[in-house]
């Protein structure tokens, strides 16, 4: 039952990015933008690694733990924003492999956005999936885990169409615009720590589901800026 477990969760989170690829226009020769996005991502994450070790040394966290929870509040989302602003690094992942996909816009972009989320499923989760899924006690966090891979291929590929149309340089007011949400995009795991300590909710299935919330709305608006914007 553990394996099976394990096979349930990894078909969960690696599916729908086979499913969407094989459906897309990106199966008709656009697998080189996987690839790129496969290779940004590991490098990306390389470097936000290396400032995080740098700037957020794990001491700080487990000193104050115990003494002040105020304190202790106050040091976590201030890490939390540090990790946001680290975080923009993605940006400039997207931004140097957007001219180099191959095809269409729209097989630039989804081929991207499908590469970025391949990466993280096979670097962030598929150790954590193999080492935890096959436990002898049976745990949601790791559906949960599958469910939140779905849910972000939509954000990576949303981020990819504002970084591509960014990249156009089609008018100053319209940077701002993708500026501002490129930002909140990347955001959304500092805004859900915000939301988890300011307002005491903790239940993983209701985090879980405000994630899907502040992306669809980002996707929302993100699909039609690039509609707007991308002929």
């Amino acid at each position: 039952m553990t394996f099976l477990h394990f096979v349930t969760c990894a078909v969960l989170t690696y599916a729908p990015t086979w499913v969407i690829y094989k459906s897309s226009e990106v199966s008709e020769g656009g697998y080189p933008n996987i690839v790129y996005g496969v290779i940004a991502y590991a490098l990306t994450l390389f470097a936000k690694l290396l400032l995080m070790a740098t700037f957020l040394p794990p001491e700080t966290t487990t000193t104050v733990a115990s003494s002040d929870s105020t304190l202790h509040l106050r040091i976590n989302l201030v890490q939390e924003f540090v990790k946001t602003v680290i975080a923009g690094l993605d940006i400039l992942g997207v931004y140097m492999i957007i001219n180099k996909a191959v095809g269409r816009n729209v097989v630039k972009i989804v081929g991207i956005g499908l590469g970025w989320s391949l990466g993280e499923n096979l670097l962030s989760r598929l150790i954590p999936l193999w080492m935890g899924a096959r436990g002898l006690e049976f745990e949601w966090k790791h559906i949960q885990m599958a469910l939140l891979s779905n849910i972000n291929i939509l954000l990576y590929i949303s981020f990819a169409s504002l970084v591509y149309l960014y990249s156009r340089k089609i008018a100053d007011s319209l940077t701002r615009t993708l500026r501002i949400q490129m930002a909140f995009l990347i955001s959304i795991p500092f805004i859900i720590e915000c939301i988890k300590h300011l307002f005491g909710v903790y239940d993983s299935w209701t985090i879980l589901f405000i994630h899907l919330v502040l992306v669809v709305l980002g996707a929302f608006i993100s699909y039609g800026m690039h509609v707007k914007y991308s002929k």
